[in-house]
């Protein structure tokens, strides 16, 4: 810490010094949740609020606010201590040291070394404790979830002491450690303060130990609350790794309004929340709950701005006459087939919103049996960019950008946060209505809770969140005034379903339905032609 705050030789102070000295700071959300969640310590204090896309806010409170364990966490104390080459070294070169000149100091020096030397016995063992923890957390996982089994994304604990049974041992060896650990941290603590004069590098080396005894508190609070604590406001999960092990336990609250509204409260300043999709309809209720806006004293106004946007002549919206319902088997190859019909019949710059990389998959591989090729120097039809897992989005970004013809096949990436103004894209293909994935820990208990207050989950919250969702993607196509544009909708649950009219009254322009992909083609090249 010294060593950072002296002079202006450490990039993060100088930003943090120039951010308290500013009058307007301009922030991503992350670290607006980490500031208020310090109690404005990295930023200062605020007057005023002004938070854009604030319909993004709560899942990023959530994720701030979230409690998980992974190997990390010893990496993070390790860093602290001076751990020195491999990740499995028992070897502390700070706090080693730390011991070495306390005692060369008077005899408070040689308590203070003593209770040192006594932490890092105890931390070491704190290492061991949790890495044989971790290993049996990894067994069981493999245990419930064999390897070659779906492994992908993250499964909820519903019972604790059921899922646990097995590894009591190791948890109550962890816990035992840990506890033993803040006992001691507590005696270095004391033994410390009462020293003075200290040279300013052994200061830097007691507040590093000092961020680390913080540290092992705040993990023995998380191991407990994670394997043994219940609490109806929050869901427990486990993330495996995709080969075998874990890659993390963790817990999420299921609501961020009373997170948020805490904050809100706390503070002076009245909140200003900005963005496209903040209700549905002239409706608020939704996101106003999520962003801890309801029952505040005075009550939050709400205020809806026409759109700038003539959508009745700048977009047509399509949507199949008769078309697979998601989920069957059907839907993915005639998704695949509308995208080549796109690829080898119009002529203007595509964009797919796709839910899973299994249906893009499956759509490129019905592009590529047509010729369409991920090839930049090849002249038959558009270059296909389709996401995977590997590929940075920011790399198909450009390359979308760059080609004057070319067709994107994206997942949650690109509903929202991208901007492809004028011939960049005017062709947006929504596969599928964007819900919340239904057996996500976190979606099924919020479901779950809002079932229990005896309203519909699927009206109550599923479809809300969807709405908003389509409501980005739908953005993503026209930018400027003079954008123009066709967007295909392919989910017939639109007409299927009786929640079909909340989506419908939700979108700018009432869609025309198509027969086939030949009369698709020919609705959209009327379109253009008439531009």
């Amino acid at each position: 810490p010294g060593q950072c705050y002296e002079g202006n030789k450490c990039f993060v102070q100088t930003a943090r010094r120039r951010a308290r000295d500013s009058e307007l700071l301009v922030v991503n959300h992350s670290l607006l949740m980490h500031d208020l969640k310090a109690g404005h310590i990295l930023l200062g204090e605020i007057d005023h609020l002004v938070v854009d896309e604030a319909h993004r806010l709560p899942a990023v409170a959530l994720e701030s606010h979230a409690i998980i364990c992974g190997h990390w966490r010893l990496d993070e104390i390790a860093e602290l201590l001076g751990r020195t080459k491999s990740r499995d070294s028992q070897r502390f070169d700070r706090l080693d040291l730390l011991g070495v000149r306390l005692g060369a100091l008077d005899k408070d020096g040689q308590k203070a070394a003593s209770a040192v030397e006594d932490f890092s016995r105890i931390i070491r063992q704190v290492f061991s404790t949790y890495r044989i923890w971790w290993q049996a957390l990894g067994d069981r996982v493999d245990e419930v979830m064999p390897v070659g089994n779906q492994r992908q994304g993250r499964a909820r604990v519903r019972d604790k002491d059921e899922a646990f049974a097995v590894m009591r041992q190791q948890t109550a060896d962890l816990l035992e450690s840990l506890a033993e650990c803040e006992n001691v941290f507590g005696r270095v603590k004391r033994s410390t303060e009462v020293l003075e004069d200290l040279s300013a590098g052994l200061e830097d080396d007691l507040a590093q130990i000092a961020s680390a005894g913080v540290m092992v508190r705040q993990l023995h609070q998380d191991v407990r609350f994670l394997i043994s604590d219940e609490d109806e406001d929050w869901v427990t999960w486990v993330e495996p790794h995709p080969d075998s092990g874990v890659r993390g336990l963790g817990a999420t609250l299921l609501e961020a309004g009373g997170i948020l509204k805490s904050y809100w409260g706390d503070s002076e300043f009245a909140p200003v929340m900005t963005s496209a999709t903040l209700a549905v309809g002239e409706d608020f209720t939704h996101l106003m709950g999520e962003l801890g806006l309801t029952r505040r004293h005075p009550a939050t106004e709400t205020f809806t701005c026409p759109s700038p946007f003539d959508y009745h002549n700048q977009v047509r919206i399509l949507t199949p006459r008769f078309f697979p319902a998601p989920g069957s088997p059907e839907f993915g190859p005639a998704v695949g087939e509308v995208m080549r019909a796109l690829g080898l019949k119009a002529n203007h710059k595509t964009m797919g919103l796709y839910t899973s990389y299994k249906m893009i998959r499956e759509s490129t591989r019905i592009l590529e049996e047509a010729g369409l090729t991920s090839d930049e120097k090849s002249s038959c039809g558009p270059v296909i960019l389709s996401q995977t897992s590997r590929v940075p989005a920011a790399t198909l970004l450009e390359r979308f950008r760059r080609h004057r013809r070319a067709m994107l096949l994206g997942t949650a990436t690109f509903w929202e946060g991208v901007d492809f103004p004028g011939r960049d894209l005017e062709i947006l293909v929504v596969t599928k209505l964007p819900f919340l994935v239904p057996n996500d820990p976190w979606v099924e208990a919020r479901c779950e809770k809002v079932s229990a207050s005896g309203e519909n989950p699927i009206t109550k919250f599923m479809v809300r969140d969807a709405v908003l969702r389509l409501r980005q993607g739908f953005g993503r196509l026209i930018r400027r005034m003079g954008d123009r544009g066709v967007v295909i909708i392919l989910d017939n649950r639109l007409h299927t379903k009786n929640y079909g009219v909340t989506f419908l009254s939700a979108l700018p322009a009432v869609p025309a339905s198509f027969d086939d992909t030949d009369d698709m083609i020919a609705r959209i090249d009327d379109f253009f032609s008439n531009c």
